[in-house]
């Protein structure tokens, strides 16, 4: 049974709600790790109760990792949970702040408002125009869109995730007090990615899950136009070229999007190296990075960029763009690419996967850049911000 709120009562607590309704989901993005580990890392205070409000089926429910939280759960369409059940849910419990952990909220709610605003890229281009999204994606990009230029001023406070993000809301998001209202607060890296060596039998079970080659460089790329991927392919097909034996290790990439984005000429022995995995468990994730000689993270845009820290936290040699937020969070600790040439990829590619001292020098460089970003730490901040809205 889905737990309710009558369940609850703590008269002498502020009570702070989380909306966290994909956290439960078996496929997680960024957003919903976002979401996780500010739960899992919140600070216990007897003057804070929290309640968080998730969408799943009830089996889908893990109770135990979240005893010091309340879990309320409504399985509901989307938008009919977020607009409808979430504020009545948040008024029944008489919250003092209801946090909005992805870029979305109700408008219609009497509870005092925090949004974690992760980037405003449906912002900066009609996203029913873009060709490269799927329908889900575009759809799901215009709600956002209608939420943030039409009823960003019924929020109470603003967080977003880099200054690189901080900047561009500022210039970019037309709301009365909007300076006074919003502030950064990074995000962190899970414990379990570190950069401790693999034992032997720890490399055997992820080469035999993921079947994948011995020497290779690791891509998690998806549709998103952000991601690059159609770049990242055709660099890899040049720097394949030079490098016959390196494979392209890639995530949960469907093969017909693969070969639209490979150009015709590219030859059969070069597609061959090229390995979807489908999709990676957060809990391999670290070996997998362990594994790659070298990690593209290549994006086009990011507000923050997880997988860039985790891929340092892992003493991975990284390489990303030199563009939004990437440059802010690498601080050195990865070699910079353009992401919109294919040139630069696929030559950096190929200097950083043949020079030894130069991976080295990335690994120290990143293993020590990613210590500034701790989920414990942002928990702690957000915690402070609860009091203060409410």
């Amino acid at each position: 049974m889905p737990l309710g709120a009558e369940h609850f009562s703590n008269h002498g607590s502020m009570k702070i709600g989380i909306e966290g309704q994909r956290i439960f989901r078996k496929k997680k993005h960024g957003m919903d790790f976002v979401a996780l580990e500010l739960i899992k890392n919140l600070p216990l205070n007897e003057n804070q109760e929290y309640f968080v409000f998730v969408n799943a089926k009830d089996s889908e429910i893990y109770k135990p990792a979240f005893a010091h939280v309340n879990i309320i759960n409504k399985s509901l369409p989307y938008p009919i949970w977020e607009q409808f059940w979430l504020p009545r849910a948040a008024k029944k419990i008489n919250l003092d702040v209801l946090h909005c952990t992805a870029n979305t909220f109700p408008v219609n709610n009497a509870v005092p408002k925090l949004l974690t605003l992760h980037d405003i890229i449906f912002m900066e281009r009609n996203p029913l125009i873009i060709s490269d999204y799927s329908w889900y994606q575009r759809l799901g990009n215009y709600y956002r869109r209608i939420l943030i230029k039409y009823y960003l001023d019924k929020v109470n406070k603003i967080v977003t995730v880099s200054e690189f993000e901080l900047n561009a809301m500022k210039k970019g998001l037309k709301t009365e007090g909007l300076e006074n209202k919003i502030s950064r607060i990074y995000n962190g890296v899970g414990e379990h990615f570190n950069a401790d060596e693999l034992s032997q039998d720890q490399q055997e079970n992820l080469i035999k899950k993921y079947d994948i080659p011995n020497d290779f460089a690791l891509f998690l790329g998806n549709t998103d136009p952000k991601k690059n991927t159609p770049n990242t392919l055709k660099a890899f097909v040049k720097f394949a070229e030079k490098n016959k034996s390196a494979y392209l290790v890639i995530g949960d990439i469907d093969q017909s999007y693969v070969e639209k984005c490979l150009p015709a000429s590219t030859p059969m022995d070069v597609k061959k190296r090229i390995v979807s995995v489908g999709y990676i468990d957060n809990q391999d994730l670290p070996g997998l990075l362990k594994l790659a000689r070298i990690f593209l993270y290549t994006s086009l845009r990011e507000s923050f960029g997880i997988p860039l820290v985790e891929g340092m936290r892992c003493g991975t040699p990284v390489i990303t763009s030199n563009t939004s937020s990437m440059p802010e969070i690498a601080q050195g600790a990865a070699l910079l690419v353009d992401p919109f040439s294919v040139e630069d990829i696929a030559n950096s590619s190929d200097r950083l996967w043949n020079d030894k001292m130069l991976r080295a020098e990335f690994k120290e460089k990143g293993i020590a850049r990613s210590t500034h970003f701790n989920w414990s730490r942002m928990s702690i901040q957000y915690s402070r911000i609860y009091s203060q809205v409410a």
